[in-house]
């Protein structure tokens, strides 16, 4: 499948950095260089490989972010955060297949974490496994229906099929 094949989905990454504050976009280089250094000094530091990777995907630099969330999680598997944000590199590389694997030993680490859900659906959904995306759809709404973007960017991709996610009445409403 080509890249112009795959629908326009927007995944939900984990940016936080671990132990760290981000700071004003003009620091984001001088934040790479402290990460860059601390991950030459001790590669078995997972705080250091997760946030390069973060500070990388902050910056645009996908394909660059990919092997630093690879050790992160090589060093922590069951770290959930670690794994979202690597299933969610693997999604804008375009390797929504390979996604699939991080995303869902996210969600078996975390079942609460519902960004998981979302973006293991986007990965279903790109690979056109539609049962299954609207699974995990479903599963990304529930800790709020009215106000969700799995909600909003399935609408906007599949406006008839929106009616298959769950909606709570409000009011009188049918």
């Amino acid at each position: 499948m080509t890249a112009r094949s795959a629908p326009l989905l927007r995944t939900v990454c984990a940016i936080d950095l671990y132990g760290y504050c981000v700071g004003v976009a003009s620091s984001r280089a001088i934040d790479e260089a402290l990460w860059r250094h601390d991950v030459a000094r001790d590669t078995a530091d997972f705080t250091a490989q997760y946030n390069l990777g973060a500070i990388l995907q902050l910056r645009s630099q996908t394909s660059e972010a990919l092997p630093d969330y690879q050790a992160a999680v090589a060093l922590r598997p069951t770290d959930a955060i670690a794994n979202n944000a690597l299933g969610c590199v693997l999604l804008a590389l375009g390797q929504a297949r390979q996604a699939i694997a991080p995303l869902q030993a996210a969600i078996q680490s975390r079942p609460d974490y519902f960004a998981s859900y979302y973006n293991l659906g986007n990965a279903y959904a790109t690979l056109h496994q539609f049962p299954q995306a609207i699974s995990h759809f479903r599963k990304a709404v529930q800790p709020n229906p009215e106000d969700s973007m799995a909600e909003q960017i399935w609408a906007l991709h599949w406006p008839r099929s929106a009616n298959l996610l769950p909606r709570k009445r409000i009011g009188n409403a049918p």
